[in-house]
């Protein structure tokens, strides 16, 4: 017997009365032998904080190497999502956390009708929370820049008057592991977060349509990314070098991914593409030397080429068939990887 197939009892049958013993004659009832995983000591669940995701509760199988829960149900993740602080007058209902803001930032007025944040001035916080108002106006943005190379820097929560993030926002902060990203931003900017290599892990909120070129670029510990279905392109190099990615989910609402949007992730194994990606730059993937797997979710229309205007006219290329995942690596990190790639 394996974990998930029933295996057979080794047996003599009797040719007079058709029953079949064991090699001892014992006569046997049944000869089926019960599948059954080989689960280690119950790990209990470590629920999860405001500021910290957990763990579910799961059995390890030592033989299939996968995770199930009490009723033996297979774990595809073993994650807690942190639903982060519920904030009512800047004290969080969950856990009494109280907002403190951070004091000496720079700011820049806009319009005369809102704020902008531009660096990080006399602030020696290392752990940065940007307020909501200053001189009784919003803060909307967070400007080009504004904390680059802001080496002490371990965490920054944005408030959810913020709409957009600027260019080179925190790049280069090697330090950073956290980020709040409120529901109020539409747009990551270009290189937003570029050589943040410490930064773990990155939720990007349901209101964020676009992700700037290289705004995740070279976060060499970042495990994993969840895009939103709000998204719906993926700009170049936007997360090339992010050499720790296991998988990436690609959902319905994208429907560009950028030039080298993902490569050098160099541990990314699989990779799901959504229907409503037409069009994909060449070395999306390139560097991808683990890659194995990539699913597209329409394979009807698929188009090849290295001509970069026949691929923005959509004309002259060479239709191919996408339809197996497990052979679909070798064009996007070996064989085809400089080709630009569209669905009519």
């Amino acid at each position: 017997a394996t974990c998930t197939n029933d295996g057979t009892k080794g047996h003599f049958q009797c040719s007079k009365c058709d029953e079949y013993f064991d090699e001892n004659k014992k006569n046997l009832k049944s000869l089926v032998i019960p599948a059954s995983h080989s689960f280690e000591a119950w790990i209990p669940e470590i629920p999860a904080t405001c500021e910290k995701d957990g763990t579910k509760g799961y059995h390890h199988c030592s033989t299939c190497n996968k995770n199930f829960d009490a009723n033996n149900a297979e774990l595809s993740s073993l994650v807690i999502i942190s639903t982060g602080h519920n904030f009512v007058n800047d004290i969080c209902t969950k856990c009494d956390f109280k907002i403190v803001y951070s004091e000496g930032l720079e700011f820049e007025l806009v319009n005369n009708e809102y704020y902008k944040v531009t660096g990080i001035g006399t602030c020696q916080d290392t752990k940065i929370c940007i307020p909501k108002n200053y001189n009784n106006l919003p803060v909307k943005e967070i400007g080009y820049a504004a904390f680059s190379h802001c080496d002490s820097l371990t965490s920054v929560t944005i408030p959810d008057s913020v709409t957009s993030i600027g260019s080179d926002a925190f790049s280069g902060c090697t330090s950073l592991t956290s980020v709040t990203i409120p529901n109020s931003v539409t747009s990551i900017g270009y290189a937003a977060f570029y050589y943040c290599t410490s930064l773990t892990s990155v939720t990007i909120p349901n209101s964020v349509t676009s992700i700037g070129s290289s705004a995740f670029g070279h976060c060499k510990s970042l495990t994993s990314i969840t895009i939103p279905d709000s998204v719906t392109s993926i700009g170049k190099s936007a997360f090339s070098g992010c050499y720790s990615l296991t998988s990436v989910t690609i959902p319905d609402s994208v429907t560009s991914i950028g030039y080298a949007a993902f490569s050098w992730c160099e541990k990314l194994t699989s990779v799901t593409i959504g229907n409503s990606v037409t069009s994909i730059g060449s070395s999306a993937f390139s560097g991808c030397t683990r890659l194995t797997s990539v699913t597209f979710e329409d394979t009807s229309t698929w188009y090849r080429t290295q001509n970069h205007d026949d691929w923005q006219n959509k004309t002259n290329g060479t239709e191919t068939d996408v339809s197996v995942p497990t052979n679909n690596d070798n064009y996007f990190n070996s064989t085809y990887y400089t080709y630009y790639w569209y669905k009519k």
